[in-house]
């Protein structure tokens, strides 16, 4: 739908459509975060590859249709444009622009591939957050979730059913990186994201169903971020077949770096002496370090390894001993604010910036 984004609009089979277009936050699709930014008294950092809340769509800058294929290159607006200058009919455009190329998968029915680029132009950083790469909403008429939440991957286990909860959300185990909305003849739609870690989240707004899956991500200065997902339609059998199918034919490692957050110290806290940073961090191709940055000037590798076993609670895919910890000598700096930040970086290089602290 050229008018919100080319963000995807309809997947339909025998004249039914699955995907859900109430407003322009729905769709299948993909949204940007920042966990500096705050959503609770004010809704901060948020680019909508669709559109805004006041039904404003994102300007689509490119668009190519073949007749196997369709490229689009959307530069997404602010959610909530009046926090940052606009307002109803006046959209804010964001930092960013998403490339996609959706292709027809050769040798399967129903299966769609959707490559996505998304470059952040911006100088300034967007803190890592679980970002929206894709979300998929849906229709009431496939209400019933099925996902694989076992412990035996990729070997035809038997799966998982789930009522979404009405309040966003609820954090499920999938390893195998997908999930599906179906009829009462387990028949619907499935999203499979190869790149992604081994959790999703889901809830139910009556008139919609979401999915999402977990995909940490910051974006720093030039950012740009590649990725595959695959939807799929039609009974939910067919559907992992082909998913377990595509799932052999994956050769690359995930371009996501690792997920995490720095817990201590807090913003706003007036600290002295020597005081603690500490967090957790989790990635796929293991961790390499953790270092931190007061003033955006790197002191050292924090401690990696500390027990967080809570943090399955969260998300259950998840390791227990990725905390990490370091001694912070304050008398090193006068007196006023400094920040503190701490950023990880996996086994193949990848970087993730997690929140900034601003301490006294």
């Amino acid at each position: 739908l050229q008018a919100w984004g080319a963000a995807i609009t309809e997947v339909s089979l025998n004249g039914t459509n699955y995907v859900n277009s109430d407003d322009p936050g729905r769709q299948i699709q993909t949204s940007l975060w920042d966990y500096n930014a705050n959503y609770t008294t004010s809704w901060g950092y948020n680019p909508i590859e669709s559109g805004d809340q006041f039904f404003d769509g994102s300007p689509v800058l490119a668009s190519t249709l073949q007749p196997n294929s369709i490229y689009t290159k959307t530069q997404p607006i602010q959610w909530a444009p009046e926090n940052f200058g606009g307002g109803p009919g006046k959209p804010v455009l964001g930092d960013a622009y998403i490339e996609k190329w959706i292709t027809v998968v050769p040798g399967y029915n129903r299966v769609f591939k959707v490559h996505y680029k998304i470059t952040h132009f911006g100088t300034d950083t967007h803190a890592e957050a679980l970002q929206e790469l894709p979300v998929m909403y849906v229709n009431e008429n496939v209400p019933n979730f099925f996902y694989y939440g076992g412990s035996a991957p990729w070997t035809n286990g038997a799966l998982s059913q789930h009522v979404m909860p009405a309040n966003c959300c609820d954090m499920l185990y999938t390893p195998e990186q997908w999930g599906a909305y179906v009829d009462g003849n387990n028949t619907g739609i499935a999203l499979y994201t190869p790149q992604q870690f081994p959790d999703s989240k889901g809830f139910n707004a009556s008139s919609t169903l979401q999915f999402t899956p977990t995909c940490p991500y910051s974006w720093d200065p030039g950012a740009v971020l590649e990725f595959d997902t695959f939807i799929l339609a039609g009974p939910i059998t067919d559907s992992r077949t082909a998913i377990y199918a595509l799932h052999n034919q994956q050769t690359g490692q995930s371009s996501l770096p690792a997920m995490g957050y720095l817990d201590l110290p807090s913003t706003g806290s007036i600290v002295s002496g020597v005081t603690d940073v500490e967090g957790w961090a989790w990635a796929l191709s293991g961790i390499a370090s953790v270092d931190v940055f007061v003033d955006g000037n790197r002191l050292a590798a924090a401690n990696y390894g500390v027990s967080r076993p809570e943090i399955q609670l969260s998300f259950p895919g998840a390791p227990t001993s990725v905390g990490y910890h370091y001694s912070l000598n304050t008398a090193a700096y006068s007196n006023g604010i400094h920040t503190v930040v701490a950023k990880a970086t996996d086994k193949l290089g990848h970087v993730a910036t997690f929140p900034t602290r601003l301490v006294r």
